[in-house]
């Protein structure tokens, strides 16, 4: 950005009568940032019917509602095949 649209920005800026709403905004869309940043990756798995049908090593979680979702494992248990779950991952033993 050269000198003068730099200015010229600082200058629209600067002489906003406004310039707590635009911190306001500012600190809001860094505050939802955080907060998509936070949700599971179960809130946002993609639907599958079997394992087959995730990508990488996540399983398919069965759910009791029928919608069931691609997630990385948190036990043995959600592991197939006589795998072990390893840093969310399912390994062979």
């Amino acid at each position: 950005m050269d000198a003068t649209r730099f200015d010229a920005l600082a200058r629209a800026v600067g002489t906003s009568p406004d310039r707590r709403d635009l911190l306001k905004a500012a600190t809001g869309g860094a505050l939802g940032l955080v907060g998509l940043s936070a949700l599971s990756d179960r809130a946002l798995a993609r639907d599958c019917k079997e394992d087959k049908d995730c990508k990488g090593d996540d399983v398919c979680e069965l759910r009791k509602n029928k919608e069931n979702k691609c997630v990385e494992c948190n036990n043995n248990k959600d592991c197939k095949n006589n795998q072990k779950c390893k840093k969310h991952k399912c390994k062979n033993k």
